[in-house]
Parts: C-alpha cells; sequence; structure tokens
C-alpha cells in the first residue's frame, strides 16, 4: 500500500503560485484574442465579442488584484483571504439586485455581465483555493 506524501509548505506555495498564473494567463489571453478581433473590425467584434471582452477584462482585473498574496508565506493567510474573496462575490451574486436599475442601456448590459464574470471568476478562485486546501 502506497502512502501519500504530504507536501511541504514551499512546495505547496509554489503550487499555488503556479495555479494563479495560470489563471492570470487565462484572462490575458482572452483579453489578448479578443483585442486582435477589435482592431481587425471593431462594429462585428461589438456585436458578437463585445461581452466576452468585457467579461474577461472585468476578471482579469480581479486576478490582478489577487497578486498580493502570491508572495506571502502564510497558507492560513492566503486561505482566508481566497474564502473571504468567494464569500464576498456569493454575497454580490445572491443579496445584489438580479435587474438592471439604471436609465443608460450600456450601463445596464455592464452590470448584467459583470454579474455572469463573477460566476467564473468565484470558480478558478475556488480552484486556487483548492491548492491551499487539500494536502495529502
Amino acid at each position: 500500500m502506497s502512502e501519500t506524501k504530504k507536501m511541504t509548505k514551499k512546495e505547496l506555495l509554489e503550487i499555488f503560485k503556479s495555479e494563479y498564473k495560470t489563471v492570470l494567463r487565462k484572462y490575458e489571453r482572452k483579453v489578448e484574442k479578443y483585442a486582435l478581433k477589435m482592431n481587425e473590425d471593431y462594429e462585428h467584434f461589438f456585436r458578437w465579442h463585445g461581452d466576452d471582452m468585457y467579461k474577461a477584462q472585468v476578471n482579469l482585473k480581479a486576478v490582478r488584484e489577487l497578486r498580493p498574496m502570491t508572495s506571502w508565506d502564510d497558507i492560513d493567510k492566503i486561505r482566508t483571504w481566497l474564502n473571504h474573496q468567494i464569500k464576498s462575490i456569493e454575497t454580490t451574486l445572491i443579496e445584489g439586485s438580479q435587474y438592471p436599475t439604471g436609465t443608460n442601456i450600456m450601463h445596464n448590459v455592464a452590470d448584467t455581465l459583470h454579474r455572469v464574470s463573477l460566476q467564473e471568476l468565484r470558480e478558478d478562485i475556488q480552484r486556487l483555493l483548492m491548492v491551499v486546501t487539500y494536502n495529502g
């Protein structure tokens, strides 16, 4: 019977940093992809990809705001902060207005897309949390 080896704190932090970089690259690549399309034909881009670019931009900004924790050495602090981020997203999604309330159509669209983008961001943050939660 093989015994599962627990990772050291250093190994766990390195895996966490690697996962963070993977999530960051995911959104950077999406933004780059849509930026190319936007520069080719903005009208077509706006109609068919504007929503995807907006969601990618919202999540890229949020993931970049998580960057400071990649320099922390305290796994419990990272875990606590990630749990707080997830709880904040869930609160926004559950308790926030589900219907646009503004008079500006683009503002209303942005509000709706922001909620959709938070759903994907929550999944990515949960993935990061799993890295620092499960250890052999």
